[in-house]
Formats: structure tokens, C-alpha cells, sequence
């Protein structure tokens, strides 16, 4: 099927924006976001129409998707070389887990220097909006919100508000205001200052979200001393959570090429030696981790070597 990019995107939109409210998407909110007009988006969706992607319900109405654009969309969509490269990492990791018995780990934050190029909030009805915003003019992204609990004058104001403090910022700058600066920010204009700290964390919350996966945590189990087996049993039923995996062994973006090995003292990762090696795909990527718990003493320059090697010398 000969389907552009921009067309792509759209598909992409569409369906996420029906999947959410179950109403027909018109023209109107996405034109901006792609810098064209109505009536090129309107053409782009009557040649989706065309291939049978999306369908219009009546004359009058926006699109649908059809059956066979959800299929298009769950399997089609072209992958993001980033997300590809994170991905195959991530299968590496599972194949170093099984050669030397040990449990790894990888910790993903992306988007870190990318920047919003680009966002739109337009007013379905009286409480709810559509939010649309596209980073480094390439990837898009759209949900609904629900302006409840804002005045009148207030949920005019809150598009502009956005726009004026985030748009054309770096994500990594986003997610600073979000955690330090943005009460204060929005004290200024708003009364219910809580009820827009929680729109700006829907709006862009999803985009810092950790990606932590493990893989052979049995073998914490499986090789431990017997005086240490409660420890590791602990462990064992609690890095399901990533969370309380994040916590206990401090990944954060700042984390740098290390290797922590554990004297048997009172802490949970007791007798265990870990290796971290943080890694980016590319200069617009945030920092990622991927590492290895194993019992103390392991085999350190191997595994390093093979984690070297799975990140294809990204190392930063």
C-alpha cells in the first residue's frame, strides 16, 4: 500500500484520538499541528478514505477508522529507529541473562533533548479539549482532557498558557518546570493551580515514563548463600515492581559506567555485584541503562565486553 509519511501521522491521530472520545475526527485540530492547511488535511483523509483506512460516517461528519485501518495502524506503522534499536537491545539482554546465569537489567528514558515544536489545544465542548503537539516536527501525539474544575475564563487561558511556556522548549526542560517550577508558574494565572498541574502532567507525563524490564530474576535465587536466601527471596518477589527496581538500584538519568560490588552487610542487593553501563541511540536520546545483579565474584570483563557490545558503543 503507497502510504506517505504525513499520511501515516494522520492514520496515527485519527485513531488514537477515536479510540479515546468515540467521536468522528475532523480537519480542524490537526492542521495546525502539521503546518498545512484544513483542506490539505481533508485531502490526505479522502485519500485515506480512498484505501479504505478510514471511512466517513455522514457527509457532514469528520473520519472513523475503518477495520482494516486498525489493522494498518497495529501492524504497519513504521517503528521509530530509536524504538527499534531500544528493542533489539532489550532481546540482547535477554540472551546475556541466559549465558552466564545472571539477571539483567535496562532502565529507558527517551525524548530528553528533543524538543516541542509544536502544540494545539482546541475546545471540543464546554469541558472537554483537544490536545495535539508534535515533537522535533516529526512525531505526534493528541488526547483528550477534561477542563472541569477551571472557570470560564480560565480554560481560555490554559491554551495559551501552554504554548507560551512550552512550545519550542526542550523535554528535558519540560520535565524540569514540571517538577520544580510549574506551581509557581501557574500561580500567577490560575486560582486552582492543582487542577493545572495535573492537565500539564496528562498532557506530557507519558513521554517520562521509565521503561524498566528484567530478565533471569530467578537466579538471584538460585545462586545465593544460604544466609542471604531471605534477602534474595525478598528480592525476587519484588522486582516485578519498577518502581521499587528504580529505587533500589538508584537508576536515574545521571548514572554513569560503574561497578558496585557489595560486601555482605545489611542491605537487600547484600553479596551481589552490579554493573551499570548507560547508553544513548542517538544525541536527541535520553540517557538509558542496561546492566547486570549477579553473586559475587562474576565474570566482570566479559559481561562488560558483551554489554559493550550490545549497545554498539553508544556508551556515554
Amino acid at each position: 500500500m503507497d502510504i506517505t509519511n504525513r499520511q501515516q501521522a494522520i492514520l496515527e491521530m485519527i485513531i488514537d484520538n477515536f479510540i479515546e472520545s468515540q467521536e468522528p475526527v475532523g480537519s480542524k485540530s490537526m492542521h495546525e499541528l502539521f503546518n498545512v492547511s484544513s483542506a490539505t488535511i481533508r485531502n490526505e483523509m479522502a485519500k485515506l478514505e480512498k484505501m479504505n483506512l478510514l471511512m466517513q460516517p455522514h457527509t457532514s461528519a469528520g473520519r472513523v477508522p475503518t477495520l482494516q485501518g486498525y489493522q494498518y495502524y497495529a501492524n504497519n506503522l513504521e517503528i521509530p529507529k530509536v524504538r527499534r534499536i531500544k528493542q533489539d537491545i532489550t532481546a540482547g539482554l535477554k540472551q546475556i541473562a541466559e549465558k552466564y546465569n545472571v539477571l539483567t537489567f535496562s532502565s529507558t528514558l527517551s525524548y530528553e533533548n528533543k524538543m516541542l515544536t509544536r502544540v494545539l489545544i482546541e475546545p471540543l465542548d464546554h469541558e472537554k479539549a483537544l490536545v495535539a503537539f508534535a515533537i522535533d516536527n516529526r512525531e505526534c501525539y493528541s488526547q483528550i482532557l477534561n477542563l472541569t474544575g477551571l472557570a470560564d475564563v480560565e480554560k481560555l487561558n490554559f491554551a495559551q498558557f501552554v504554548k507560551q511556556e512550552f512550545e519550542g522548549e526542550y523535554l528535558g526542560e519540560i520535565y524540569h518546570a514540571m517538577k520544580i517550577k510549574l506551581p509557581m508558574i501557574a500561580s500567577k494565572y490560575f486560582s486552582n493551580v492543582q487542577k493545572i498541574f495535573e492537565l500539564v502532567e496528562q498532557i506530557f507525563s507519558k513521554l517520562f515514563v521509565t521503561q524498566i524490564n528484567v530478565f533471569n530474576t530467578l537466579s538471584l535465587v538460585e545462586n545465593a548463600p544460604q544466609e542471604l536466601i531471605e534477602k534474595r527471596k525478598f528480592l525476587y518477589e519484588n522486582f516485578k515492581n519498577a518502581n521499587f527496581i528504580a529505587e533500589t538500584l538508584d537508576l536515574g538519568t545521571n548514572k554513569e559506567f560503574e561497578v558496585v560490588i557489595r560486601e555482605n552487610d545489611n542491605s537487600l542487593l547484600s553479596g551481589l555485584s552490579i554493573i551499570y553501563l548507560p547508553y544513548k541511540v542517538d544525541e536527541n536520546d535520553g540517557k538509558n541503562v542496561i546492566g547486570v545483579i549477579a553473586q559475587t565474584p562474576v565474570n566482570y570483563k566479559e559481561i562488560a565486553v558483551d554489554l559493550q557490545r550490545l549497545t554498539g558503543g553508544r556508551n556515554v
